[in-house]
């Protein structure tokens, strides 16, 4: 399957605030792509009475399932007024949420909303075909003083098309500061029932947790079976993070823009010791929980940098990127020592 580009899904005012103007722009143009495919293919399968079933495919195959609905989205949102929309496109459209100050203009197919509409049910069968998860088959994670040990499940615009299916959807959260109702950290630590691997998450990215009666035999089986033990030997890491009188380029705490590198310079060198394992989730996990003593600087976040044997590796929102660094550029701040835990 084709790696489907970027959906931007903030608003030009954000994209501007967080230097994202470039990502911003990339996504508007695979949106406009996107609504011209949708009108050509339209033309293309009309009957004179109906668009015919084959007309959605080919886009979704191009765009995906994000884009597409959120190019549909758009259009019907801009004309709610519009009776020519079907009740259920409607209820399937309307939680995609575009920013209010986005011109939905530009990204509206011109054909007849009758013809458009015809394409949305279509793209909402092939949507439903899925078979994931909902909202309503959830309950608040705010509903519990702490989700850890329960199945949460991931919103579908999470996963990439490839992983979009129910099975996909389930993570079963063990730890973090997002686990607790009350706290202000946002990371949630699990895995992945399916296939048992290791993740990480913030808790805005769940649509909640899945009531018992939605809860797969399978998923059972699999809640059951103890978590594989993580064997690693101690590393030598170093941590870097941004210092934000030096920050010329707004990047701190954000994510890596696609194409970019970071900015070696904006960086301080806030801790350089032995940590227990060398997995980047493990180390991001003691750094948000228990860091060493004598880290400098706060907890493991985005734009962060971590070397380890020599390779450095953005923190980004979900995940980790190899980057090109230069430590050499850094700055130390004052008393930073050189740190060998006792294991």
């Amino acid at each position: 399957m084709a790696e489907h580009a970027y959906l931007y899904r903030q608003g030009p005012d954000d994209a501007r605030r967080n230097n994202e103007l470039d990502l911003y722009r990339e996504s508007n143009r695979h949106n406009s792509l996107c609504a011209q495919a949708i009108d050509a293919a339209i033309d293309e399968h009309w009957n004179g009475m109906h668009v015919n079933g084959a007309a959605a495919d080919g886009i979704i195959a191009e765009f995906g399932h994000d884009r597409v609905r959120w190019v549909l989205a758009a259009a019907v949102q801009a004309a709610d007024w519009d009776q020519r929309y079907s009740d259920p496109n409607r209820e399937w459209l309307k939680d995609v949420w575009i920013p209010p100050e986005v011109d939905k203009g530009r990204f509206i197919p011109h054909v007849h909303p009758a013809k458009l509409n015809d394409f949305a049910g279509l793209a909402r069968q092939a949507y439903e075909q899925l078979h994931l998860f909902d909202a309503k088959q959830c309950d608040s994670v705010f509903d519990f003083e702490t989700v850890a040990g329960r199945v949460l499940v991931l919103r579908p615009e999470v996963l990439k098309d490839e992983y979009k299916a129910p099975e996909s959807m389930l993570f079963l959260a063990s730890h973090g500061n997002g686990c607790r109702r009350d706290a202000i950290g946002r990371s949630i630590f699990g895995r992945f029932l399916v296939d048992g691997e290791q993740g990480r998450f913030y808790r805005q990215d769940f649509l909640g947790v899945l009531k018992a009666e939605f809860l797969p035999a399978w998923a059972i089986e699999k809640m059951a079976e103890p978590e594989p033990e993580q064997t690693h030997e101690p590393a030598r890491i170093r941590v870097f993070q941004i210092n934000r009188d030096r920050d010329n380029n707004g990047q701190c705490f954000m994510p890596l823009k696609e194409g970019h590198q970071p900015d070696s310079f904006s960086y301080d060198e806030v801790y350089n010791g032995l940590v227990p394992s060398s997995d980047l989730e493990q180390i991001y996990q003691q750094f948000n929980t228990k860091p060493p003593p004598l880290h400098r600087g706060w907890s493991l976040s985005p734009s962060d940098i971590v070397e380890v044997q020599g390779r450095y590796h953005y923190v980004n929102p979900v995940g980790f990127v190899e980057v090109e660094f230069e430590p050499l550029l850094t700055q130390k701040p004052e008393g930073l020592l050189r740190v060998v835990m006792l294991l």
